[in-house]
């Protein structure tokens, strides 16, 4: 007599997330973002400018990390030749974050000139090549261990702690560098900061070595794992994936072009301290880390697409503060800064989990490194054109006036609510 086939589980069953696999995910977010926050952003621009940076080099330093996404596309020759990602990828992201001794050696030792901010340029440059090839390979390496109905409930906590590392890391090093008035006693400061922030980010790349295996992707009708230009003809041609990208474009166009003027403007034109500035930081990430349980819910309720268009449609309501609070018709702007920096930290911890999650959906696992990888390219290309775009605006209307931040603060929330309008119907058409 045939065995009866087995009951289908109950719908409201869950499958079960391993702890331990959640706690290791956490704490390599946690160093990987403690590194990020240490080594990007305002305190990249400190160190070019204590090496002496122009504005042509200092812009370049600034847009390196998204043009680096190009290197992205090397992980599928990578992974054809090197299956075993825990032989070649801790140690990959480990050395990429080490190359930051170079700009924080050249502080340290007081170099300044066009030689020390070349090696800076060539250092950080190959740093973000093999930082986001890492990166990207760590992606793909998680979206294997975790079965995609529990990845939102798995990755909350990720979210949360990288969130908790950046909220410390600024403000500690905010707090810091406030108390070193003397250029001087700033860029040892700087080197001080880069020397903890390599540190950091090499455990976060060391970490990876307890991370379990997982099964390589088994090679089918959607391509065989060495025919990597097969794999990326055939992500190509993924509707799904080209209507994510196609939306991922036009937002980051709203968030490229005012990219290299948000510190220029709160500095000169709102007469905020570094602290200040990191402080409106920290808090959004505070609110980004409180919320992720909740935006883990709610995307595994509705799922990553909803959450992604409400999100950009959200986000293009926060240029219009700084144009309020630049006007001067409070009087007292700061509460709408609070306002800014919980508003814009809840809807960017929606995002970026949101974004996380939604190409593991779309994408098989034999083409998740090739589509990750194209994918990424178009985020990080657009961020680097618009950022560009952005320069040569402001290039010609002028920094000084508050009217060339008004056009400026108005075009960015235009693209965004554009994304967020256009991707109500976009994404869920992406299936």
């Amino acid at each position: 007599m045939p065995a009866a086939a087995p009951a289908d589980p109950p719908e409201n069953t869950r499958p079960e997330v391993d702890p331990h696999r959640v706690r290791l995910f956490a704490a390599e977010a946690f160093l990987t973002d403690a590194y990020n926050a240490l080594s990007t952003g305002a305190l990249l621009v400190a160190m070019a400018l204590a090496l002496g940076a122009g504005p042509l080099a200092l812009s370049l330093l600034v847009g390196l990390p998204w043009l680096a996404q190009l290197a992205q596309l090397a992980l599928p020759f990578v992974e054809a030749r090197a299956p075993d990602r825990r032989r070649w990828l801790p140690s990959t992201v480990a050395a990429g974050r080490a190359l930051w001794l170079v700009p924080t050696l050249l502080v340290l030792v007081g170099a300044e000139g066009p030689l020390p901010v070349a090696a800076a340029v060539t250092a950080v440059a190959l740093s973000a090549c093999l930082h986001l090839l890492g990166q990207n390979g760590v992606t793909v390496w998680m979206a294997a261990l975790v079965p995609p109905e529990a990845r939102a409930r798995a990755f909350a906590p990720r979210h949360r702690a990288g969130a908790l590392a950046m909220v410390i890391c600024l403000v500690a090093a905010a707090a810091v560098i406030d108390r070193a008035p003397e250029p001087a006693d700033r860029a040892q400061t700087f080197a001080v900061i880069g020397l903890i922030a390599t540190a950091l980010g090499v455990a976060g790349g060391l970490i990876l070595r307890r991370f379990p295996d997982a099964a390589p992707a088994a090679s089918g009708a959607d391509g065989a794992r060495l025919n990597v230009r097969a794999q990326m003809r055939s992500v190509a041609a993924l509707p799904g994936l080209r209507r994510l990208a196609l939306f991922t474009v036009v937002f980051n166009v709203g968030i490229g072009l005012p990219g290299a003027f948000w510190q220029v403007y709160m500095q000169a034109h709102l007469g905020l301290s570094f602290l200040l500035i990191s402080t409106h930081a920290a808090t959004g990430l505070l609110v980004r880390m409180l919320a992720a349980p909740l935006w883990g819910r709610v995307i595994a309720r509705f799922g990553p697409a909803r959450v992604l268009s409400g999100c950009a449609l959200g986000l293009s309501l926060t240029p219009l503060d700084w144009i309020v609070v630049g006007a001067g018709w409070l009087p007292d702007a700061r509460p709408l800064v609070l306002w800014d920096a919980c508003l814009a930290g809840l809807l960017w911890g929606g995002y970026t989990q949101a974004v996380f999650i939604r190409p593991m959906e779309l994408l098989p696992e034999g083409l998740r490194a090739a589509g990750l990888g194209l994918f990424n390219l178009a985020g990080g290309l657009s961020l680097f054109v618009s950022s560009l775009l952005g320069g040569a605006l402001m290039r010609v209307l002028g920094t000084d006036a508050y009217a060339s931040f008004v056009v400026l603060f108005a075009l960015t929330a235009a693209a965004r609510a554009t994304a967020g309008l256009a991707g109500r119907r976009l994404l869920r058409s992406a299936g």
